[in-house]
């Protein structure tokens, strides 16, 4: 189930708790038996997970992985999921969009997307993110008219079934769809309502992961006035600011605040279940991005990560810190029983 938690973490913008989640879970996962739903969730959420470090290729690796396990499974559904992760991940980061269509060619979008409109597809998974991926790929491509017929198909088969989560990514995309078509006030309802779903469930990754089709209803979108109308304001807010920071790539060479704090730890000798309780965090998180930290400093030892970081000045102070004091503790003897102990008298000559 830790890949339901992930997915959860991940939706809530908690990428690299979802990710240091998933790095001690997706091993264990792959040497044992599962559903392919929980491969599903693991392996999509992570391949997210290296996309929204702007790591691109680490995603397409880790769905590499996931169709490796679904053909020695014989896990149709998850491979057909991870194609469609793949595709979607293309479209979502914007990049060149016959890229985009050539893929969607090859794992036959079309017929996965029609699907949808039958009362009992085969793999509803499959044709609901295939039909959100045909959408979004007529979106970029300028064919709205063919984007709305899609979202209209999966907006009547979400609504009907109660899929909230769904519902986000379809209002949002339709959002887009009308404003481009030039309707204007129903585009401005239709992100309304997407903002709505969103705020009950806590979900701010469709709006980043779909940047490209939120920017502009976001920059028009008001809090109003009112109780309500202020915790959407500040909803928005933090939308806004999880933009702002997904638009700007890390640089691979510095650290971030949490990995600072976890390195000066580190220097001064402390365990990751020590850090992790100083810190407040789990030790799958800290030993996460500790692996950050080697990775952008480029060490693989926890000895190195120190004696480079004291180099580069990314630690405090000039010389290496003292080891830290290691106690061993001896067991005291019980008062009462050393008072009972007999006491040997020397023998007089």
């Amino acid at each position: 189930m830790r890949g339901f938690e992930a997915e959860i973490l991940y939706e809530q913008n908690r990428i690299e708790d979802a990710g240091a989640l998933l790095a001690w879970a997706l091993p264990h996962m792959e040497q044992s038996d599962g559903w392919v739903d929980v491969y599903a969730a693991a392996y999509l959420t992570a391949a997210r997970c290296a996309a929204a470090r702007h790591a691109p290729e680490e995603a397409f690796a880790i769905l590499e992985r996931a169709q490796a396990v679904a053909a020695a499974r014989r896990f149709r559904q998850l491979a057909l999921l991870a194609a469609l992760c793949r595709l979607e991940i293309t479209i979502a980061a914007q990049g060149p969009l016959e890229t985009a269509i050539d893929a969607a060619g090859a794992i036959g979008l079309d017929g996965l997307a029609d699907q949808m409109a039958l009362e009992s597809p085969h793999y509803r998974p499959v044709a609901t993110a295939a039909a959100k991926c045909r959408a979004a790929l007529r979106l970029a491509a300028g064919d709205h008219a063919g984007a709305l017929a899609d979202i209209a198909v999966l907006r009547r088969w979400a609504e009907r079934h109660g899929a909230g989560r769904a519902l986000v990514d379809i209002l949002i995309l339709q959002s887009h769809a009308l404003r481009e078509a030039g309707e204007e006030s129903d585009s401005r309802a239709a992100f309304d309502e997407a903002v709505g779903n969103a705020m009950f469930q806590s979900l701010v990754r469709p709006f980043v992961d779909w940047r490209g089709f939120v920017q502009g209803a976001l920059d028009h979108a008001g809090g109003g006035a009112g109780e309500g109308n202020r915790y959407r304001a500040q909803f928005l807010g933090g939308l806004a600011r999880a933009l702002s920071c997904q638009a700007q790539p890390p640089d691979d060479g510095v650290l971030n605040e949490a990995e600072a704090e976890i390195l000066l730890h580190l220097s001064h000798g402390y365990s990751n279940k020590e850090i992790a309780r100083l810190i407040g965090m789990s030790p799958d998180t800290v030993k996460y991005r500790l692996k950050s930290i080697f990775r952008k400093i480029g060490v693989d030892k926890r000895r190195d990560a120190v004696r480079v970081s004291h180099e580069r000045g990314l630690l405090p102070g000039g010389a290496l810190p003292p080891k830290r004091r290691i106690y061993c503790l001896q067991p005291v003897p019980d008062p009462l029983q050393a008072a009972t102990l007999p006491v040997e008298t020397p023998r007089l000559p």
